[in-house]
């Protein structure tokens, strides 16, 4: 990562298109840094990814009588979530950024979900849940933090058993998952939780983010940047264990 100033490394005085596409549905959101946003999500599955996200992003833009030239940066989600999803964002994000000249953003798409969450009062961890199969899910907690605030990490983004993360949550804990019904979460006494729609990464949630991540200056090299799977494809681990047996 190359370090920017405390305003951002210049990103400050110009708009910024935050992206995310680690879940089935794709966000695109173009910020300002006074808190105006404009956002286009593509109620889609992960297979239109591909086709409807560089479109999105073009007529964002031309309605707000931008080009590429006009931003500050460009922010993107780079999960864990749909290995798709996120490969399609983060290599559209790639081009993009490069083409254009200005600076990457790389963002935790569970980080994103927690700062998009509206936790009740008395909260005392943020726990994002994600959907990673075969008895799995992608985790990470934090410490509530006001709107225009980054939420503090209390533990990695991370990918654990079901069972080990259910005996993870404590009174107060309040869940953030867009999972809820394909996983079963029953969240314990004392544990809240958001509704499947809003355990998604929202629009003033993922730009918020963006600057957040601005500010503190971490661009990141658009040829270096990976996606954060945390695991590998399961064609993956087959070929493997046929290139071993």
């Amino acid at each position: 990562m190359t370090a920017g100033s405390s305003e951002g490394g210049g990103i400050a005085g110009r708009p910024i298109v935050a992206l995310d596409t680690s879940t089935d549905r794709t966000l695109v959101v173009l910020g300002y840094r006074d808190g105006r946003i404009r956002e286009a999500a593509l109620a889609a599955s992960s297979r239109r990814h591909g086709t409807g996200l560089v479109p999105a992003i073009r007529d964002l833009l031309a309605d707000a009588g931008l080009s590429l030239a006009d931003l500050g940066a460009i922010a993107v989600g780079i999960g864990p979530g749909s290995y798709t999803g996120i490969r399609i964002g983060l290599t559209a994000a790639k081009v993009l950024a490069h083409v254009a000249g200005i600076p990457l953003l790389a963002l935790d798409s569970l980080e994103a979900m927690a700062h998009s969450a509206a936790p009740p009062a008395g909260t005392r961890r943020l726990v994002v849940a994600v959907d990673a199969q075969r008895g799995e899910v992608y985790t990470a907690a934090f410490e509530p933090a006001g709107p225009e605030l980054r939420p503090s990490r209390l533990s990695p983004t991370e990918i654990v058993g079901l069972e080990e993360w259910r005996s993870r949550l404590e009174p107060g804990d309040h869940v953030v998952s867009p999972s809820f019904e394909r996983l079963g979460l029953n969240p314990a006494a004392g544990v809240t939780r958001e509704n499947s729609e809003n355990g998604l990464p929202g629009a003033a949630g993922l730009v918020g983010l963006a600057w957040a991540v601005a500010v503190d200056g971490a661009t990141v090299d658009p040829f270096a940047v990976e996606p954060c799977y945390l695991r590998r494809s399961a064609a993956e681990e087959k070929r493997a264990l046929e290139t071993h047996s």
